[in-house]
């Protein structure tokens, strides 16, 4: 078939992506988890029939998930499990190509007049799948079977009938099985609708128009990408990264990525990083590989999003390095931690070469908080709080303050909405004055939480990066600030060990958790920033008049916004000459 006009392949490109909101929004609204229904976090896609290969994906869905997904589907193939019309798969496994065992996945094969033409797949958070700590997130975990209940691919529906014994194993594990019961029925309906709406799309412009519109596009995606690839100088390019600690061992984990640009190929190599840990701090290969995808979609977010888009990449990922997690490997914090780092460790290596592109290091990875207990009216309660910083100046801004985790783009729950519903009041919620890294453009303020606990008793568990290695900045940007943990616990200061993570710390009425998170890298020598702007700065209380002159050389007189032109013109010069010696 003759390619198809570009307003028919457009038309087709919309409705597949049509399709997969629909699933999203569908399990969005039904979904008993705030994790879903409030932080969004869930994705959907449609993907190869044949090889499990990504066609489309929803507009809103968390980019990391629907990277996910293929690896899932491929384990499924590769089992040789006949699949018929009206089966279900359900998968959280990391080695089977999931990510934590709180991300959920359920595929369902597509068949089109008896034969399978694709799958429709969706990946949630789940609140809670057992394990030793309360939702999920154990800084703690030496093995995999204490952080939940593992699922490797099985079918939840056979020929649409449910497997009620597997529903009754997966809600019995669960501290919350009404929520978790709740979901398994959004999530099942939602990609029925998907499934309703995906043989309307294919009734309307005919199978063989469909096939041709997705072959096109996945061509296109390629092309595009090795056109963006060439632009990049051939070449091996180093970076490196360190982590607070793994959870157990009280010391840095490193991450390692040689970079090398070949013609139209990329190939990341992240042999050099550390070996796998004893904590949670593992990576399954599914995850770092969809990590590296999130990456490329940051730096060229004009490429259409399929599998052609991630042709011209290869990885080489062993199994000696954290980063490709085997069994009975613990791995709680590959998503909200140690992907964003690889994001990081990408911009890092391109920083030189694709300085248009590329911005400061976020505030990497999300503070992930945690809070579990019984009130005696509403009953057992966990509250989940995916804590935001200050994202990377770039050439074009200066960074986003309060921002979710690029990885992921979940939302913090309402304030007014937490404090209705759990036992905790808010004394302050503000942005965190000078973490945000120096730079011609700034990176963006981290936040401080303050929360003041009122219920009679609960527990806490802390899992967050960034309080030893700071988020690094670009071609010459500062550092922004590191994460600071405190808890008053009944008036008696407490620090958690290691630093950022801690498990199931018991909180009484009236005790006090502050959090300061990260603010993002800057981007440039901040000597060669405006003077107004670091005026304007200090005046808004994003940097104080101290920085004004440590960090940007601007000497403010006295307690006003005027500056002494004179020392603040020698201060500059002598330290842009020193950077343009640098560079030589």
């Amino acid at each position: 078939m003759d390619s198809l006009p570009p307003l028919t392949l457009a038309k087709i490109k919309g409705r597949l992506e049509q399709v997969c909101d629909e699933i999203d929004s569908t399990f969005e609204r039904t979904a008993f988890s705030p994790l879903i229904s409030e932080n969004r976090e869930r994705g959907s896609g449609i993907f190869d029939g044949t090889n499990g290969d990504l066609i489309a994906q929803g507009r809103s869905a968390l980019p990391q998930y629907i990277g996910i997904i293929p690896f899932v589907i491929r384990t499924i193939m590769e089992t040789g499990e006949e699949v018929h019309s009206g089966d279900l798969f359900i998968c959280n496994d990391p080695y089977s190509g999931g990510s934590t065992l709180l991300d959920i996945t359920m595929v369902l094969p597509f068949f089109y007049r008896d034969d399978l033409f694709a799958f429709l797949a969706c990946t949630g958070r789940y609140s809670d799948m057992g394990g030793r700590a309360v939702g999920g997130f154990a800084p703690r975990a030496t093995d995999i079977a204490q952080e939940g209940l593992r699922l490797v691919p099985l079918k939840l529906y056979h020929q649409g009938k449910r497997e009620e014994s597997l529903v009754r194993l997966i809600r019995e594990n669960s501290r919350f099985s009404e929520e978790i019961y709740g979901n398994l029925h959004a999530q099942v309906a939602a990609l029925r609708v998907g499934e309703r709406r995906l043989q309307e799309t294919l009734e309307k412009y005919g199978h063989q128009t469909i096939e041709s519109g997705i072959k096109e596009l996945k061509k296109r995606g390629e092309e595009l990408m090795r056109e963006r690839i060439r632009e990049i100088p051939d070449g091996l390019y180093h970076f490196d990264d360190l982590f607070d600690s793994d959870g157990i061992d009280d010391r840095p984990l490193k991450i390692a990525l040689d970079l090398e640009v070949r013609g139209s190929e990329m190939l990341l190599d992240f042999s050099k990083s550390d070996r796998p840990c004893t904590g949670p701090m593992n990576s399954s290969l599914s995850n770092t590989i969809a990590s590296c995808q999130v990456a490329m979609r940051h730096l060229f977010p004009e490429i259409p999003l399929n599998a052609g888009a991630f042709v011209p990449f290869t990885f080489a990922i062993p199994p000696t390095t954290f980063l490709h997690a085997s069994f009975p490997r613990p791995v709680s914090g590959s998503s909200s931690q140690v992907s964003q780092r690889i994001v990081d460790v990408i911009f890092g290596a391109l920083a030189n070469v694709l300085p248009g592109h590329i911005s400061g290091a976020a505030f990497s990875g999300e503070c992930r908080l945690t809070l579990s207990g019984h009130e005696p009216q509403g009953g057992d309660y966990l509250l989940f709080l995916a804590l935001g910083g200050g994202y990377g100046g770039s050439n074009r801004s200066d960074g986003l303050t309060n921002g979710p985790s690029p990885v992921s783009a979940a939302q913090l729950f309402p304030l007014e909405l937490i404090e209705k519903r759990y036992p905790i009041v808010f004394e302050q919620y503000m942005a965190r004055e000078g973490s945000g890294g120096a730079g011609v453009n700034r990176g963006g303020l981290g936040v401080i939480y303050e929360f003041r606990f009122t219920g009679e008793n609960a527990k806490v568990t802390l899992f967050g990066e960034r309080g030893r290695s700071a988020p690094f900045g670009v071609l010459g940007g500062g550092e922004g600030a590191r994460s600071r943990y405190q808890l008053i616990l009944s008036h008696v200061p407490y620090t958690p060990s290691h630093e950022t993570k801690d498990e199931e710390i018991p909180l009484k009425k009236g005790d006090l958790i502050r959090i300061e998170t990260p603010g993002g890298g800057g981007w440039r020598n901040p000597f060669e920033r405006s003077i107004r702007l670091v005026t304007q700065d200090v005046n808004r209380r994003y940097i104080t008049r101290e920085q004004a002159k440590r960090e940007y050389g601007v000497v403010l007189l006295d307690d006003s916004l005027d500056y002494d032109a004179k020392r603040t013109s020698r201060i500059r010069h002598y330290f842009i000459g020193l950077a343009e010696i640098d560079r030589l």
